[in-house]
């Protein structure tokens, strides 16, 4: 056996605990299409922008309406996550997405580019509750963090394809060529995804409570929609979480959004500029992730609530990065505190999914998943105000005002 071989093989042993491996690779892939056309979109926000005629607010208002639409869609996807057959639902998400990035292309009016970007933001909606429940239930406990990273790798993966290959595609041809082109790669990984087999809902956890071998496989009953509710907000450490997503969202959805219109005011980068400078910063994010697989999981291991403690450290260097990023004097500091802010931002998923996978109990698992990410909305709604700002005031103004609260969450 070649020393590659023996690697890969450790390698799958270790992030998998000999579980297969199939279905984070799928999971994988669907999550990384899913970044191909939104970072796209974030980096070639300019040109969108100019080509609708829209100003600064008018076209952050359009990311915002295409996730919260995506993120509210959440909530049903997840309840129905917790009774119907969940790789059915990831797979049908997939082809909704690959056509709804087609309408994106086509797009000749604002309502359609809005209808195109959120049907295609859908990915977004389905991957939280979905993916991340099946993860939770394809690996046992002590593997999630690591799983949890990788499944959160394909994200930094598509955010370095999506903005180079957008980029190239809208420098040689149109804006609209990125959002048919990939098309092919989603279609792709539906098809794969027909092969997934839904896995027992809280099998690891009953095991782990010495459950016997009969009522290891036998889930539990799932609550209505208003004991749905109820289990998932009277679990304290859940709430703690909730309140800190809000003011996260515009440092995880918008620093690629924003850092685009910031390069293009600021420093004059064109579209493959952008997205060269977004293909190298948004890999820093994989490096969080090698850094917090460990961290999250010794943390986890020793005391749930060590891993909240770490995420606040974490969110107090981004907000300072943050700063720092808003007044760069040149493009060298611009793009070493854009590497520190997406590293920092890989150091916080793997804690944040392990602990909502063991808060969360298993019978309304994608349900709770999908409340974490309504929880993104108050945040998203800020986008169009600081877009607002950054028509009157100048886009470093804007990230400046953004940074106090990110600070509060780290607080």
């Amino acid at each position: 056996m070649s020393a590659f071989k023996r690697w890969w093989r450790n390698w799958c042993d270790a992030t998998t605990g000999g579980a297969a491996l199939f279905p984070l690779v799928v999971l994988f892939g669907l999550n990384a299409v899913d970044e191909l056309g939104r970072t796209a979109f974030g980096v070639l926000l300019p040109e969108i922008r100019d080509h609708f005629g829209l100003d600064t607010r008018g076209i952050l208002s359009v990311v915002a309406a295409s996730f919260v639409f995506a993120l509210i869609l959440a909530l049903p996807v997840g309840f129905y996550g917790d009774r119907l057959n969940r790789t059915r639902i990831a797979l049908l998400a997939g082809v909704v997405m690959a056509a709804f990035s087609l309408v994106t292309g086509l797009a000749v009016a604002v309502w359609m580019l809005v209808i195109g970007a959120s049907g295609s933001g859908l990915g977004r909606g389905v991957n939280d509750p979905i993916h991340n429940s099946l993860i939770a239930d394809y690996y046992d406990i002590p593997q999630r963090p690591r799983v949890y990273a990788v499944h959160r790798a394909a994200n930094s993966v598509g955010q370095a394809v999506g903005p180079l290959l957008g980029g190239i595609l809208a420098y040689f041809f149109t804006w609209r060529a990125p959002f048919i082109v990939f098309v092919v790669p989603i279609m792709i990984f539906v098809v794969l995804a027909f092969r997934m087999r839904e896995p027992v809902r809280g099998s690891y956890e009953r095991r782990a409570m010495g459950a016997s071998a009969a009522a290891i496989e036998t889930e539990e009953r799932p609550p209505s929609w208003a004991e749905s509710w109820r289990i998932v907000w009277q679990v304290g450490t859940l709430r703690r979480i909730f309140a800190a997503l809000p003011f996260l969202a515009v440092a995880i959805v918008g620093l690629l959004t924003l850092g685009s219109l910031f390069y293009d005011e600021v420093f004059g980068l064109n579209e493959v500029e952008r997205g060269v400078v977004a293909a190298c910063v948004e890999p820093a994010q994989i490096l969080g992730y090698i850094v917090g697989i460990p961290i999250a999981t010794r943390l986890l291991a020793r005391d749930p609530g060590l891993v909240l403690k770490f995420l606040a450290v974490v969110t107090a260097v981004v907000s300072v990065a943050w700063v720092l990023f808003a007044l760069a004097p040149n493009m060298p500091i611009a793009i070493t505190t854009n590497l520190v802010i997406s590293a920092a931002l890989g150091l916080l998923a793997p804690g944040i999914f392990a602990a909502l996978s063991l808060a969360v109990p298993p019978k309304v698992r994608s349900f709770g998943f999908a409340v974490a990410a309504i929880w993104i909305i108050p945040g998203l709604v800020v986008l169009p105000v600081v877009g607002g700002l950054a028509d009157s005031y100048g886009i470093r103004t804007a990230l400046l005002l953004m940074s106090p609260p990110m600070m509060k969450t780290g607080l």
